[in-house]
């Protein structure tokens, strides 16, 4: 395999005078994945299909979507989710641009925001069962999309808040939902391990840990950090709201210390990362009220404190949920973890729709190139666009802790880094901030309460970078 991508390498060297060669090719061989997240895909768009959907196997899906489909409409809408003519077209895109990837990682949200409500108003029977069959339907048809496009290609998954047949944030432990899944997520890994240990963590709250596919000594940790959030309510199963916190924090110790132990190095992917909402926080009063949390306060303290512990094997750390190009500092110095914000698909929070190309090594994530949807108006290819990769874009390495504590501070006190960081957060769509689009910046509340996410995960750090001495409120 090393001779063929070496192969490879020298044939896109030489194809590139004739502006041939893909905007993330490398010439030393390095893996390359598929990095999606929030597809939040809406089945019921059309919602004339509803019935029609339930009754059918999820192979047969995709033919009464073509049948229904209408020419020269709409890719999709900003404001809305993710309808089959916008899947089909990031499907396209995707296989374009890196058609035999070594694998594809999904942070999370397959399905659509109130999948429940929209199917109750569309569909004759929309019981608690029904809505079960729906989701799962859902889940295995984008599976079988993927795997269409891409054979024998890993599949590396992690739930979201909407995953799951009880509600928002609201999974249910152990319960029909998850086993339910299974299956599908053993068809999507497609990797070795213990198969019993993969269905024990699964069932039980939605984790796994597995080989890397292609590194030696490196594995992949899909963590459910939905559990963790601090919004999470088991309405379906009536227990205790932070139990299945506890439960997957003493799992992923014993996961990490097992991988520390054999000297092996660990990719962690989750949905919801650790730290500040942004978003909420403005909308709460920023400087005026309580920062509000990602996560549990206890979860986030005792995961910081394995980061520390773990930060030379935890190489690369990936999550989605806020739909923009992110990224996190975990921890200081030399016990600080990188972690990298997967865009969103979907355009309903108003950025481009978009997905990565991640290029890495036995160091973890070397390099992420964002492909982005800049017109939703039709199904022409050359609305796609490249990023230019971070290691351009930032003029630094590789998105690892180190660059990030370079560039953090250059966010505070560069306008023009500052300007490159607000077009790659809403995936190249300035139009998402609050002011017009030819000043170019988003306000200063703004600003700052998206750069000091990055730079912060405790709500007093998060205080002292946001709201510094003299600000409204800062004294809180």
């Amino acid at each position: 395999m090393a001779r063929w991508w070496r192969t490879l390498g020298a044939v896109l060297v030489l194809l590139a005078p004739l502006g041939l060669t893909p905007a993330f090719a490398q010439a030393d061989g390095a893996g390359r994945a598929l990095a999606l997240s929030d597809i939040h895909f809406d089945p019921l768009a059309d919602p004339l299909l509803a019935d029609a959907l339930a009754a059918a196997a999820p192979e047969d899906w995709g033919a009464l979507f073509e049948r229904a489909a209408r020419a020269g409409s709409p890719l999709g809408a900003f404001g809305h989710d993710t309808p089959w003519p916008l899947w089909q077209a990031a499907l396209a895109r995707m296989q374009a641009v890196l058609p035999r990837p070594d694998m594809i990682l999904f942070t999370g949200d397959f399905l659509v925001h109130g999948l429940g409500a929209r199917l109750a108003t569309a569909a004759q029977d929309h019981s608690p069962q029904a809505l079960r069959s729906f989701a799962l339907k859902t889940v295995r048809f984008l599976a079988l999309d993927l795997a269409r496009r891409f054979p024998a290609v890993p599949i590396v998954p992690v739930l979201g808040n909407n995953d799951s047949d009880c509600g928002d944030y609201a999974l249910e432990p152990g319960g029909a939902f998850l086993a339910g899944l299974l299956p599908t997520l053993r068809e999507m890994l497609a990797a070795g391990g213990d198969a019993a240990d993969l269905a024990a963590a699964w069932d039980a709250d939605g984790n796994y840990d597995i080989p890397h596919p292609t590194l030696a000594h490196t594995r992949i940790i899909g963590l459910d950090s939905v559990l963790l959030s601090a919004r999470y309510h088991d309405r379906c199963g009536g227990g205790d709201d932070r139990a299945p916190a506890q439960r997957t924090l003493e799992w992923l110790t014993a996961r990490l210390a097992a991988a520390s132990a054999a000297g092996d190095r660990v990719w962690l992917l989750m949905h919801i990362p650790p730290g500040i909402d942004a978003y909420a926080t403005l909308h709460a009063g920023l400087c005026t009220a309580d920062p509000v949390d990602m996560w549990q306060p206890e979860a986030l303290e005792r995961f910081l404190a394995l980061v520390r512990a773990h930060a030379p094997t935890l190489v690369s750390v990936l999550a989605g949920h806020t739909h923009m190009e992110t990224f996190r500092l975990l921890g200081s110095g030399a016990d600080a973890v990188a972690l990298l914000g997967v865009p969103g698909l979907s355009p309903i929070f108003g950025q481009n729709p978009a997905f990565q190309v991640i290029t890495y090594d036995a160091a973890g994530v070397r390099d992420t190139e964002t492909e982005f949807l800049a017109s939703l108006a039709g199904a022409d290819a050359a609305a796609w666009r490249a990023g230019a990769p971070f290691s351009a874009a930032y003029e630094l390495p590789r998105p690892d802790a180190a660059a990030l504590g370079r560039l953090l501070p250059r966010l505070a006190g560069d306008p023009a880094t500052r300007l490159t960081w607000l077009r790659r957060f809403a995936t190249f769509r300035l139009a998402y901030w609050p002011l017009p689009e030819r000043e170019g910046l988003a306000g200063p509340a703004s600003v700052a309460a998206y750069r000091c996410t990055s730079a912060t995960v405790t709500d007093a750090a998060f205080r002292a970078c946001a709201c510094p001495a003299g600000a409204p409120g800062a004294g809180r």
